[in-house]
């Protein structure tokens, strides 16, 4: 008998790494949160250089679990998705689930696969592309000025990235990624059931949070942690 599709084992392999990838992320944010605290920016630089490695490698973890859902995508397809992040990087990838899930779906209404794509296109551009474009420079040790892909010239839209990188951020993306995880493992493993149930209500609560932690900044959390610190000198 041909099997059509992948082994349970790769999904309860990656099952284990997200949850890690999620213990160490909360580990170097507290530690990030220590560090303002203690009003230590040198330090706080390098450990947010760690969270946003760290946090796309959650985003890769999540990426391959979902692919790997039981009886969702087969054998080739799987092949497929894996074939387009080869070639054109793990955004790229995310993307392509999306499309295949909701292409093996058959849905009531004609437009709800295209505003769904659409959607999820979107949020995944805005909280994985520029972050995984960092991530690739700090991979190879350009923790301050990112080059261009030759290494020949300066990349200045990258460095201006890494320059304003924050702890901030990096949480509102771990955030999102998160729920945007859950929308398109939905997709895969009940499209007809969780996904039409769950979808909107996770995109509301989504947009809500995310409206809300649009007025967070790293300065104010500084001064919120700051002044905890000194309350308990008191």
């Amino acid at each position: 008998m041909i099997k059509n599709f992948p082994d349970i084992s790769v999904y309860k392999a990656q099952t284990k790494n997200v949850k890690y990838a999620n213990k160490i992320y909360k580990h170097f944010m507290a530690q990030a949160n220590s560090l303002i605290r203690c009003n230590k920016e040198f330090e706080l630089s390098y450990v947010t250089s760690i969270l946003q490695v760290t946090y796309c490698a959650y985003a890769e973890s999540l990426f391959l679990k979902i692919i790997h859902t039981p009886h969702g995508f087969k054998l080739d397809e799987i092949k497929n998705i894996k074939f387009e992040v080869a070639k054109n990087g793990i955004t790229t990838g995310w993307k392509k689930c999306v499309d295949m899930a909701l292409r093996k779906a058959k849905f009531r209404k004609s437009n709800h696969c295209h505003n769904v794509k659409k959607e999820l296109n979107k949020l995944i551009n805005t909280h994985l592309l520029n972050p995984s474009q960092i991530r690739n420079k700090l991979a190879h040790g350009q923790f301050v000025v990112a080059l261009n892909k030759d290494n020949s010239v300066v990349n200045n839209d990258l460095t201006d990235s890494i320059e304003r990188l924050d702890i901030v951020e990096i949480a509102k993306n771990y955030y999102a990624l998160s729920l945007i995880a859950k929308m398109v493992e939905d997709i895969v493993e009940s499209p007809e059931k969780a996904h039409i149930t769950q979808y909107y209500s996770d995109l509301c609560k989504l947009e809500e949070e995310l409206k809300s932690r649009s007025k967070w900044t790293l300065e104010s959390k500084k001064v919120k942690l700051l002044k905890k610190a000194q309350n308990k000198k008191q």
